[in-house]
C-alpha cells in the first residue's frame, strides 16, 4: 500500500444520518483512516458504527457527554497494531503499529475549552514519548494554531506540519452564536516524517459547524541507507580486541611489500577491517539475541508447568529466571545509557526521558520538510528535495574563470620557516594528533570514528606515517579523500525553505583530518609572520575579542571627540565554498610556502566529489571544483591566506584614509577570517575605492562582496549626508545597530550591555525557569 488517506472531523454526536453522511463521503474520497472528535458515546458495549468495512476501531469515550474521540481504520489497510493508549476523560487516543513494515503512529485529539494551550502542549509531550515513525496528530484543538506572534502556541512551536498550510481558504468551523469563522481543525505530521503529503483538501462546512479535511499521504516503505560505523563494541573484549589487532598486522605482512603505492593499501585496508569489524559486532548481536529468545522460551516453558501444577517451587524458579532476562537486559540499557550519556555530556540518570525528547525535536528541527525550486515552487517529496540540493550545491561548486594575474601580497615565508613546512611527517607528529582527536565526532564517509583511531593507535602510527609522506612527498592521493559527505545545517535565523540557508558542513575521513591537522600546526607557526597585524582569526596569539574591543573603542572615543566615523561590514558571498583552486595554487607558490605543500594543496583539491545528505539519504556525487573543506582543519588558515591579498591592497589604498587616533594611529581594517570591518572617516572615497578593490579581487580569486546585503554604521554624521552616501553606493544603514562576530554594536555605548548581556541573561532566565519543576541532582 503506498497511500493512506485521512479524514479528520469533528462530529458532534454519532446520529445514524451523520454516520451515514459520513461513510458516504470517506466512500467517496477513498478514505482509509477516519479519526473523529465529541463521538458523545456514553460508556458501554454499543459499538460506535455497525459497519463491517472498519473493523478495527479505537476510542476514548470519557464521562462526559461532550466528548468522546475515535479512529477508524478500514480493512483494506495492511496495519499491524503495536500499542494502543487512551486517556480516561474520552479526549485523546494514541495508536501506534505498522503499515508494509513502516511505523506510524495516530493520534486524535479534542482540545477543552479552558488551558487549552497548555493541554496541548501536554499531550505534545506525551506524543514525544509515545510516538515512532511517522506521526499523524489529528482533530480539533479549539486553538487557533496558525498565528505567530511569540505569545501564541502554532505548529512551528509544536515541531509539526499542518498539511493544510497551503490552502488559500483555511477556516474550519463557523461559531453561529459568535457568527464567527476560526481554524481550529487540523492534521498534523512531524517534521522527521518521511511520509510525503501528495493531496489535501478542506471540505465545505455543510455537513456539520465543522470542515472535514482530507490528507492523502505517501507512505515510504524503502529501506533506508546503511550508513556503516565503528562501534566500540568490537573492543569490549579483549580477545575481539586482540584478534583485529592481529588482522592489521597479518594484513600488512602481505601487502605491504612494494608492489603497491601506500595509498592503495591504506584505502584496501580500510575495506578488509571494515568486513572484520561488522563480521565481529554481527556476532555480539546474534549471540546476545540467540541468548535472550532462549531465556523467553524457558520462561514460557516454566509458567506453562506451573499453570499445570501450580507448585511452589516452579515459582521459585520463574521468578529467579525472569530476574536473570532482566539483568540480561539491563546490561544492555545501560549500555546504551551510558553512551549516549557521553556523547549528551550532562544529562544525569535521572533525566533519560527528557534526553531523548531533545534528541527527538533535535532531529525534527534539523529535517528538511519543504524547499523552493529555482522556479520558486515549494516542493516536498523526499526526491524533490534531494534534486534540489543536489542541483544548488552542483551550481554552487561549479569551477569559475579568473585571471591569471600578478597576485600582490606583503610577507613572504622564509626559507627557515619553508622548510620546516615541507619536511617528512614523523611518526610523533602523527601520534599527538591522534591524541588530540576530539571523541564522539561524526566520521566521515568510511565510518571510522577518531575512537578507532585512538583503540589502535600504536598499530597504525607507521603505516600512516608512510601513507602521509606518500602524500606529502610524492603527491599520491589516496582515492577515499577525493570522496566527502555535505550535511546541510541550517543557519540561524534564516529561511529553511531556501537551499541557501544552510551552511554546507564537509564530513572527511578521520584519517584525512589526522593528515591536514599536522600540516595545520606547522602552518600555525608560519602564519603571524606572513598575515597583516588586523586578521584575528585562527592566527596563533590573536583572539576574536581584540576585533571587537577595537570597533568598540573606536566608537568610544568618535562618540567622546565627536568626530565622524564610519562603519562598513562586508558580506562575503559564501566566503568558503567559492575560493578558486587555481588561485589558491598560485598564491601559495607566490607566498613561498613550498613545492610540497603547493603540490599538496592541488593534488588534494583536484577531481573531488561530494554526496549530499538529506534527511538521512545520500543523493549521487556531484563535482567538487571550488572552495576549501569546511570540517577540515587546515581550511580556516587557507581561507585567511586567501583574503590576506585583498587585506594588502585595502592597507595600502591611499586614496582614503582610516580612523586616526592621534597623529599616528590609524584603524581601518578588522579581519576575522572573512568577516570584514574598515573603519573611515571619509565613507565616499572609501565606497568608491572599495568597489574597484572587490571587483578586482572577484576576477583574481572568484571571491564576490554582495553589497546589497553589507551594512554601514553612521556615527556623528547628518542624517542627510547617510541618505546621499546610501543612494550612491546602494549600501543598507544599519540605523542603530550592527550584528559584528555574535555581537550587537550600538551607535550609544551604554546600550551594548542591554542588547547583548541581558538578552543572554533573559535566555538563561527562561531556560532556568523551565527546571524549577524538574527533579534534578547536582550530578544530572
Amino acid at each position: 500500500m503506498g497511500d493512506l488517506t485521512i479524514l479528520a472531523l469533528n462530529i458532534n454526536g454519532m446520529a445514524d444520518l451523520k454516520i451515514y453522511r459520513m461513510l458516504k463521503m470517506a466512500k467517496e474520497c477513498r478514505v482509509n483512516v477516519i479519526m473523529l472528535s465529541e463521538t458523545h458515546k456514553k460508556r458501554g458495549r454499543d459499538k460506535l458504527i455497525k459497519d463491517k468495512t472498519w473493523n478495527r476501531i479505537y476510542e476514548s469515550r470519557g464521562t462526559g457527554n461532550s466528548q468522546g474521540v475515535a479512529i477508524l481504520i478500514n480493512e483494506n489497510v495492511p496495519f499491524q497494531e503495536l500499542d494502543v493508549q487512551r486517556d480516561r476523560e474520552g479526549r485523546t487516543v494514541f495508536v501506534k503499529g505498522k503499515i508494509n513494515q513502516v511505523k506510524i503512529t495516530l493520534a486524535v485529539i479534542y482540545a477543552p475549552n479552558r488551558n487549552t494551550k497548555q493541554y496541548i502542549l501536554n499531550t505534545k509531550k506525551k506524543l514525544d514519548n509515545y510516538a515512532e515513525g511517522t506521526l499523524i496528530w489529528a482533530g480539533d484543538f479549539n486553538l487557533d494554531l496558525t498565528k505567530k506572534n511569540k505569545k501564541a502556541i502554532n505548529v512551528n512551536k509544536l515541531n509539526m506540519v499542518d498539511a493544510h498550510a497551503n490552502q488559500s481558504i483555511r477556516d474550519t468551523f463557523y461559531s453561529a452564536r459568535h457568527n464567527k469563522f476560526s481554524c481550529i481543525d487540523y492534521i498534523l505530521l512531524n517534521k522527521a516524517s518521511k511520509a510525503q503529503i501528495k493531496k489535501v483538501e478542506r471540505k465545505p462546512i455543510f455537513l456539520l459547524d465543522h470542515s472535514p479535511l482530507i490528507a492523502t499521504l505517501g507512505l515510504s516503505n524503502e529501506i533506508s541507507q546503511r550508513i556503516w560505523r565503528y562501534n566500540s563494541v568490537v573492543t569490549e573484549k579483549d580477545e575481539y580486541k586482540l584478534k583485529l589487532q592481529e588482522e592489521i598486522k597479518e594484513y600488512y605482512r602481505i601487502n605491504d611489500n612494494g608492489e603497491l603505492s601506500k595509498t592503495v593499501v591504506w584505502d584496501s585496508f580500510k575495506s578488509v577491517l571494515r568486513g572484520q569489524c561488522f563480521s565481529i559486532e554481527s556476532y555480539i548481536r546474534k549471540s546476545w539475541r540467540e541468548k535472550r529468545e532462549k531465556c523467553i522460551k524457558e520462561i514460557e516453558s516454566i509458567q506453562e508447568q506451573l499453570r499445570i501444577t501450580r507448585r511452589r517451587n516452579i515459582n521459585s524458579i520463574l521468578r529467579q529466571k525472569k530476574k536473570e532476562l532482566e539483568l540480561m537486559d539491563e546490561v544492555q540499557w545501560n549500555k546504551m545509557r551510558q553512551s549516549v550519556r557521553q556523547r549528551m555530556n550532562g544529562w544525569g540518570t535521572k533525566s533519560m526521558k527528557q534526553m531523548v525528547r531533545y534528541l527527538k525535536r533535535r532531529k525534527e528541527k534539523s529535517c528538511i520538510t519543504k524547499l523552493k525550486d529555482k522556479n520558486g515552487l515549494v516542493k516536498d517529496g523526499r526526491k524533490e528535495l534531494e534534486e534540489i540540493m543536489r542541483d544548488f550545491y552542483r551550481e554552487l561548486y561549479q569551477k569559475e574563470q579568473v585571471n591569471n594575474e600578478e597576485i600582490k601580497i606583503g610577507n613572504k615565508v622564509n626559507e627557515e620557516d619553508k622548510i620546516m613546512l615541507n619536511d617528512e611527517i614523523t611518526q610523533e607528529e602523527v601520534i599527538q594528533v591522534i591524541k588530540g582527536l576530539k571523541q564522539y565526532k561524526a566520521p566521515g564517509i568510511d565510518g571510522y570514528t577518531a575512537e578507532f583511531y585512538k583503540t589502535f593507535m600504536h598499530e597504525l602510527v607507521p603505516y600512516m606515517a608512510e601513507m602521509f609522506n606518500e602524500v606529502y612527498m610524492r603527491g599520491i592521493v589516496p582515492e577515499t579523500w577525493k570522496l566527502s559527505e555535505i550535511i546541510p545545517v541550517l543557519k540561524p535565523d534564516r529561511q529553511p525553505e531556501l537551499p541557501e540557508s544552510y551552511r554546507p558542513i564537509n564530513l572527511v575521513n578521520q584519517d584525512y583530518k589526522i593528515f591536514m591537522k599536522i600540516i595545520a600546526n606547522r602552518l600555525e607557526i608560519i602564519l603571524p609572520k606572513i598575515i597583516g597585524e588586523d586578521q584575528y582569526g585562527f592566527v596563533k596569539g590573536r583572539s576574536i575579542s581584540e576585533p571587537i574591543r577595537n570597533v568598540v573603542n573606536v566608537i568610544c572615543h568618535a562618540t567622546k571627540t565627536k568626530r565622524k566615523l564610519s562603519i562598513l561590514k562586508l558580506d562575503v558571498y559564501k566566503a568558503f565554498d567559492k575560493v578558486n583552486h587555481e588561485y589558491l595554487y598560485r598564491l601559495c607558490k607566490e607566498l613561498n610556502l613550498g613545492n610540497n605543500f603547493c603540490e599538496m594543496i592541488k593534488n588534494v583539491y583536484r577531481e573531488n566529489t561530494a554526496c549530499i545528505r538529506v534527511n538521512g539519504q545520500r543523493t549521487e556525487n556531484i563535482q567538487i571544483e571550488n572552495g576549501t573543506k569546511q570540517g577540515c582543519p587546515l581550511s580556516p588558515m587557507l581561507f585567511a591566506l586567501v583574503i590576506e591579498p585583498l587585506a594588502y591592497k585595502i592597507r595600502m589604498d591611499e586614496t582614503w584614509e582610516g580612523y586616526k587616533i592621534g597623529r599616528k594611529e590609524e584603524l581601518r581594517l578588522n579581519l576575522y577570517v572573512d568577516d570584514a570591518i574598515i573603519l573611515t572617516q571619509r565613507p565616499r572615497e572609501m565606497i568608491k575605492s572599495m568597489k574597484i578593490i572587490l571587483r578586482e579581487f572577484k576576477k583574481v580569486s572568484g571571491l564576490s562582496v554582495n553589497m546589497e546585503k553589507s551594512e554601514i554604521l553612521f556615527i556623528n554624521t547628518p542624517p542627510k549626508e547617510q541618505l546621499e552616501i546610501r543612494k550612491e553606493s546602494g549600501l543598507k544603514l544599519g540605523i542603530k545597530k550592527m550584528k559584528y562576530l555574535g555581537i550587537w554594536i550600538f551607535k550609544t555605548l551604554d546600550k551594548i550591555i542591554d542588547g547583548n548581556y541581558r538578552m543572554a541573561w533573559k535566555r538563561m532566565l527562561k531556560q532556568m525557569s523551565r527546571w524549577k519543576n524538574k527533579n534534578l541532582r547536582c550530578l544530572g
